[in-house]
């Protein structure tokens, strides 16, 4: 398929995905269902995207390949990213011989006016200079409020907004790629995007450097052969040779002498020898042509038996002494070697390129891991198959400890190390000789393999990928060796490492960032988890269970609030999110609560009070799902209401079910609901019973969740017993039934009204 129609697929993809997408934003928006179908709209519309980027890279790609013309293939490659980001003007430009200034490629104003010469210069400076100094996409969602709009001049089209990223050869920015005047702002994920679309455009010129080089190499070589003498030789019907020219001893190595009466033969390999006699046989007995008149591609063979491909005119004339036939020969050896090196240099490119896209895929895959030392396991992984190494190792510098994190074995790597207490000094060696502030590093000098211990490796060749962090200090290696069938590691294989390194370096950061965040939230959420009451009318068992292994960071939380000696608050709700803005979130909702209930609100009027304040206050995505009962063991009376949260269960003569709430939208999502407050009479009950929807929710992969049913089931007949012991048998049940699997966390409170209270 051409690039025309590719690229007029691709316009059809895009519109077809944008208009998905949008459908699915709008069904998200107004979908009444639960946090399951919601998950997976938002989980179409990420595979949407997805599906998106990866046409728009894969005919970037194509482009690279098809166009040998840099201009070309920049313009098509610009197009794709510009339509797939959303931008509606930008240009591509190269920086100047003595790196001062952009000489534009092309420019595309958008269909905006624009009477500036699009040959003039463009200062390094600003956005610009910041992206050749960094190497890496900016952007500026406010430049059309910045003091560089000075330096516009007349005429320039208007920019709002604006995104630069680098096109870099070997380590160096040789010029970039300009997006501008995007409808909504520039986003991280739009400079990751113009990143790899730079990359390509960077490819294309290596190309277009690769293919002025192949032909003037071309020229060159056209030029000795016109000025050579081709091998001219004539022989008669009998196929022996009749004349015999200089050109001809140059090319084949046999003198006039030595070869003047001799057979046709004599030059050619003997596999060829009965297809000759047989083609020489046909022509003189039915004059049909078979090759003569037309130039053909051969093999010849030369003095010394060697066999090399030649280029072959053969024309036939006729005497009174009988027919002749005249070859003009010439040996194409050198324009073969030109040719096979341009497929290996496509074959290069289109490795490189196919590099990139599983990077890309990487790149997206490591900034959502969280967990550290999965994160860094993926990274070696992912490094030595993308180098074909046989063996890798992943190291760690903490507190000026280097440890080793992970080893990895390629399945056809059959050797295995030995060695463990002395592989860090050995590593420590190899850090002595990588390269001062560089991202990556190939080393083959024999002193670093000398004096390896007993057991090591017997390591060939090595390649480096180094990790950063934000100041530049070293925090780890991946260190690579063995590359498959003995091969050498290659420029190209260190340039993928250095992405990589650069891609992990930000993605490790931010993993110890989440981390840190985890140990901030954890401590935040211990301190508002209440310790249980000690009443003699109530007893409480409370627990929270993970869905994860970072801990109690998530939203879902309980409270238990004497409120005076015979009533008592109990709270149970879950604010969407995790991590610390959950947990402050939390933090206010349950002091604001508080604060009504203290005020002797009804619970329908400390949910309405409260309703309001989070419209106001916390972003719509954190919206509150809430269950508040008050407990009054003097009037044995039950008060509650809820905001979008599971019903409470009251257990009665050892049966539990339901209270018979008024169901409402969860907090802060209408500005103005009333909650109403319920009653229910305490007279025979045993106990309440309070959790978050991550019990109900409990399941197993494919199978139906744990729900009210089982909760029911799981209460009944034991409602009454040791509050504690409850709580932990239910969350105990849910937990087996998933398989130890739960897909999200759960705050359980159950409360029993003991013997002194039903005195009461």
């Amino acid at each position: 398929m051409g690039l025309f129609q590719s690229k007029k697929k691709l316009e059809a993809e895009l519109e077809a995905a944008r208009r998905r997408i949008s459908e699915l934003e709008k069904a998200r928006e107004n979908a009444a269902a639960g946090p399951d179908e919601t998950a997976l709209i938002e989980a179409l519309e990420e595979s949407q995207r997805r599906r998106l980027e990866t046409a728009a890279l894969l005919a970037a790609s194509r482009a690279v390949l098809e166009y040998q013309d840099f201009e070309k293939a920049a313009r098509a490659i610009f197009d794709i990213c510009r339509d797939l980001i959303g931008a509606t003007s930008g240009y591509v430009a190269l920086l100047n011989s003595d790196g001062s200034e952009n000489e534009v490629v092309f420019l595309d104003s958008g269909g905006l006016p624009c009477t500036v010469d699009e040959s003039l210069p463009m200062p390094i400076r600003g956005l610009r200079g910041e992206a050749y100094e960094t190497g890496r996409a900016v952007y500026d969602n406010d430049f059309h409020n910045s003091d560089w709009m000075r330096f516009m001049p007349d005429g320039h089209v208007e920019l709002r907004n604006v995104l630069f990223a680098p096109l870099t050869i070997k380590g160096e920015t040789v010029g970039l790629l300009g997006l501008a005047n995007k409808q909504e702002d520039f986003m991280e994920e739009d400079s990751r995007l113009a990143t790899a679309f730079g990359e390509l455009v960077a490819i294309a010129l290596l190309n277009d450097w690769t293919f002025e080089s192949l032909e003037r190499s071309e020229q060159r070589y056209r030029s000795v052969t016109q000025s050579a003498n081709d091998a001219i030789v004539s022989a008669d019907a009998e196929g022996n040779i009749v004349s015999w020219n200089a050109g001809a001893t140059d090319i084949f190595g046999f003198t006039e002498d030595e070869i003047l009466g001799r057979s046709l033969t004599l030059i050619m390999p003997e596999e060829f020898h009965s297809r000759h006699e047989h083609g020489m046989r046909r022509f003189l007995e039915t004059r049909e042509p078979h090759i003569i008149g037309e130039t053909v591609e051969m093999t010849g063979s030369r003095k010394d038996g060697t066999s090399f491909p030649i280029e072959l005119s053969l024309s036939t004339w006729e005497t009174g002494e009988g027919i002749f036939f005249t070859g003009i020969i010439r040996d194409i050896s050198e324009r073969r070697q030109a040719e096979q090196s341009e497929l290996d240099i496509r074959s290069k490119i289109q490795s490189y390129a196919n590099q990139l896209g599983v990077l890309h895929d990487i790149g997206l895959s490591l900034n959502r891991e969280s967990d550290k030392p999965r994160l860094l396991k993926s990274v070696l992984k992912a490094a030595a198959e993308l180098t074909s190494a046989g063996v890798g190792v992943m190291t760690l510098v903490q507190s000026g400890q280097t440890d080793i994190i992970s080893v990895y074995y390629a399945p056809w790597f059959e050797e295995r190390c030995d060695i463990g207490e002395q592989t860090p000094t050995l590593h420590r060696r190899i850090e002595q000789v990588v390269k001062e502030g560089s991202d990556s590093t190939r080393i083959d000098s024999e002193a670093v393999f000398e004096n390896l211990p007993e057991g090591h490796l017997g390591l060939r060749g090595l390649l480096i990928g180094i990790l950063r962090d934000t100041k530049g200090r070293v925090r780890g290696h991946f260190i690579l060796s063995d590359k498959a069938d003995g091969a050498d590691f290659t420029p190209e294989d260190e340039e993928i490492i250095a992405l990589l390194a650069a891609q992990s370096s930000v993605a490790l950061v931010s993993a110890e960032n989440l981390e840190r965040e985890h140990v901030v939230a954890e401590s935040l959420q211990d301190a508002l988890l209440p310790d249980p009451l000690v009443r003699d009318d109530l007893e409480v068992g409370l627990l929270y269970q993970s869905s994860g292994p970072v801990g109690k960071i998530g939203g879902d939380f309980y409270d238990l609030v004497e409120l005076d000696e015979n009533r008592v608050a109990i709270v149970v709700g879950d604010v969407c999110g995790k991590g610390l803005s959950a947990a402050t979130y939390t933090a206010m909702i349950k002091y604001m609560l508080r604060a009504y209930l203290g005020e002797g609100m009804t619970p329908g009027e400390c949910l309405t009070k409260l309703n309001s304040a989070v419209h106001a206050q916390v972003p719509i995505e954190k919206f509150v799902t809430l269950s508040l009962a008050v407990v009054d063991t003097s009037r044995a009376r039950l008060s509650y209401a809820s905001a979008g949260h599971p019903a409470p269960l009251l257990c009665v003569d050892g049966n539990a079910r339901p209270l018979a709430i008024q169901q409402a939208v969860p907090l802060g999502v209408i500005d103005g609901q009333r909650y109403e407050t319920g009653e229910d009479s305490l007279v025979r009950a045993c106990s309440i019973t309070m959790y978050t929807d991550g019990l109900l929710d409990a399941r197993p992969e494919g199978a139906e969740p744990f729900g009210e049913k089982r909760v029911i089931e799981a209460l009944s007949g034991r409602c009454c017993d040791h509050a504690q012991h409850v709580a932990n048998d239910l969350i105990a049940a849910a937990v087996e039934y998933s398989g130890d699997n739960l897909k999200d966390d759960i705050a359980l409170l159950v409360v029993r009204l003991t013997s002194k209270a039903s005195e009461i």
